[in-house]
């Protein structure tokens, strides 16, 4: 397994779980996202991105804060999850979703 809680067979129970209805849903899924993936996704990029946003909003609450913005190679990092995650939502989470 690698430092990323990878253990060379990418994703091999969420393509079966595909197969069976919403990956989600499988029990191989949810003990794939327990054991490996909870911690990297809710707790590390997830936890400093909800960091980063608080941080800003006494800035952004300027109103030409907006116009002084300025990215810069870590932001790299952060602008592209939340490409990502916008791309592929599938609504709101709700809290009986994570349970």
């Amino acid at each position: 397994m690698d430092e990323h809680g990878r253990d060379g067979q990418p994703d091999k129970c969420w393509k079966s779980a595909s197969r069976e209805g919403r990956p989600g849903n499988h029990p191989a899924f949810v003990r794939e996202f327990d054991e490996k993936r909870r911690e990297l996704a809710l707790s590390g990029l997830n936890d400093d991105d909800i960091c980063a946003r608080e941080a800003q909003q006494e800035f952004y609450n300027q109103d030409e804060a907006w116009l002084k913005e300025r990215l810069f190679e870590p932001d790299a990092n952060i602008v592209q999850w939340r490409k990502l995650a916008s791309r592929r939502n599938r609504g709101v989470q709700q809290r009986k979703h994570l349970l």
